[in-house]
């Protein structure tokens, strides 16, 4: 059965749409791969706890895991069990700012496809060209993510914001 790029792509949202990616969270420097799982279990769960004020289950994390070969601090794969999960994470990432120093680096953001990270790349070159041919400096030009609602994600778009 030979599937088309279009229903891969679709298969691949699917696969990722319960994912986040948490960049900067410290990692464990423990020798065994068990321990450092466990760590990272920790450690996502009082950062959910603590900095986010979620009250997160057990059962409501699927799996937990490192992306890319060890060198520096890898990013943390969170695959939920339910899209409402990541929902709360995302709507609470406000807390981030009253968080302490060594949180504040952190950021989360979508599991994208091949594709959507390469056609948020190129908005991002879009702004960035945009941004330098604004000689006035009244405006901001950034990629923004739209949401329908909790569920349904729009494609990326450039929105144009009025400094202050």
């Amino acid at each position: 059965k030979k599937l088309t790029a279009q229903s891969k792509e679709e298969i691949d949202k699917e696969l990722r749409k319960n994912n986040i990616i948490i960049y900067r969270m410290p990692e464990s420097n423990k020798e065994l791969g068990s321990e450092k799982l466990e760590d990272d279990k920790n450690v996502v769960r009082s950062f959910f706890k603590d900095v986010l004020k979620i009250r997160c289950e057990d059962n409501a994390i699927k799996t937990i895991r490192r992306l890319g070969k060890s060198k520096d601090v890898r990013p943390l794969l969170i695959s939920f069990r339910n899209l409402e999960t990541k929902g709360i994470v995302f709507q609470n990432l406000s807390q981030l700012k009253d968080a302490d120093e060594s949180y504040r680096r952190i950021s989360i953001a979508h599991d994208l496809t091949i594709n959507e990270r390469n056609q948020c790349r190129e908005q991002v070159i879009e702004c960035k060209d945009k941004q330098s041919k604004n000689e006035s400096g009244d405006w901001i030009y950034r990629v923004r993510r739209l949401y329908v609602d909790k569920k349904l994600m729009k494609p990326r778009n450039i929105s144009l914001i009025q400094r202050r």
